[in-house]
This record gives structure tokens, sequence and C-alpha cells, in this order.
């Protein structure tokens, strides 16, 4: 997800539905969107601390 969070654009897609759709910051922007949770997920299991201002690098 590192690599996504520099797109211009993200669609998240549930069963082939558009649910959501913005930059990274918009969609962390989304407390109980599906891109927040996959994202603190990742965090959670990479052992970091879940934050919605992870440094683009």
């Amino acid at each position: 997800m590192s690599t996504v969070q520099r797109a211009d654009q993200i669609i998240v897609l549930k069963d082939g539905v558009i649910v959501e759709r913005g930059t990274h910051l918009q969609l962390l922007a989304v407390p109980d969107g599906a891109y927040a949770a996959m994202w603190n997920a990742q965090l959670l299991e990479e052992g970091e601390v879940a934050t919605h201002e992870q440094p683009v690098t």
C-alpha cells in the first residue's frame, strides 16, 4: 500500500463496485472507510502506530 499512496486517484472496489475514490489523504479522512481500514490493518501488521499522517516516500 505504500506505493498506492502516491497515486493521483485510488479506487476501492467491493464486489466489483466502486465504494471509494480519491487520493490517499482524502480516503484516510473517511474514518470508517474501506481504504482507511486496509491502511490501518497494514500498519498494525507491520507493528506501526496507525496515523493518517504517514509520509509519502
